[in-house]
């Protein structure tokens, strides 16, 4: 602070005659004040606090505000599901950002569906405290296979386990008045192709598909539950963590939110100055030795 030379006047406002002790350049011995001017300096000093003061409340409340202001945040990050074992009767294991490895079948991993439905989860597991903010979830999905007039029904839901097991979780995604379901097949149903991608959406009209913010607790996990119900025609095969584009199934969830974890050290920045330099931090507030 002392290199900012523009302080030296800030200075001399706030300390008075006290302010020519803190120059490291040995200044000219000053002449005694006359009591004649002793008001003005009073006066000078005050209006140094008043502008500290200013200053002071004006950080302090941008502070405060900032730490209210909504949080901005870039779109989610898919994550792919994986799965453990030798392909394509892999058994469904996590769910990450990192893309699979299996290139196509049938070494790719595959899940066929069944009359009534099977179901399968995968879990984001052990994960430090977070919140996925309130939005719209996707679902993207390769399939093959089915013979004849193929009608397939494909259910998404996800929801947070408290351990670091998706056993027994609680889908909550999505939410009430809200689907997660789609059709594909060869049939002329919705999805005749591969891969195809189905949001979160509305049951009734006027509805958002927007969905309410999950939060996950510190060592808890991300649970996804997909289920592939047979209706008609040959059963096709949900594809999954293969390569990009080939059968690379995934989920979006809106963006997740870290809680900082530093924003708890930064009442240290008050003890900065005396760990810096400790002599000087004396010598500003006046006291002598």
């Amino acid at each position: 602070m002392h290199h900012l030379r523009r302080l030296n006047l800030l200075r001399r406002w706030l300390m008075g005659p006290r302010a020519r002790r803190l120059e490291w350049k040995t200044p000219a011995a000053p002449a005694a004040p006359p009591v004649a001017r002793s008001t003005g300096r009073r006066r000078n000093r005050w209006l140094g606090w008043a502008v500290a003061t200013a200053l002071l409340a004006s950080f302090g409340g941008l502070a405060w505000l900032a730490s209210r202001a909504p949080t901005v945040d870039a779109a989610g990050n898919p994550l792919y599901l994986h799965g453990s074992g030798t392909a394509p009767a892999c058994v469904a294991s996590t769910l990450d950002q990192a893309i699979g490895t299996r290139p196509t079948l049938p070494t790719a991993c595959a899940i066929q569906s069944a009359s009534g439905g099977v179901t399968t989860t995968w879990g984001f597991t052990n994960l430090p405290a977070q919140t996925v903010t309130a939005g719209v979830w996707s679902f993207t999905m390769y399939w093959t296979g089915g013979s004849g007039a193929t009608n397939d029904t494909v259910t998404v839901t996800a929801g947070v386990s408290a351990t670091a097991s998706c056993v027994g979780f609680v889908a909550t995604i999505p939410n009430p008045t809200t689907s997660w379901s789609t059709t594909y097949g060869s049939s002329g149903v919705v999805n005749t192709t591969s891969p195809f991608t189905v949001n979160t959406s509305p049951i009734a009209p006027a509805v958002s598909g927007s969905q309410l913010p999950l939060v996950i607790p510190q060592g808890g996990s991300l649970c996804l539950s997909v289920t592939l119900s047979h209706n008609t025609g040959g059963r096709p095969s949900m594809l999954y963590d293969g390569v990009a584009n080939v059968a690379d199934t995934r989920i979006v969830p809106p963006s997740i939110i870290v809680p900082e974890a530093l924003l708890g050290l930064i009442g240290l920045a008050a003890f900065i100055p005396v760990l810096a330099g400790r002599k000087r931090l004396i010598a500003f507030v006046g006291i002598r030795k």
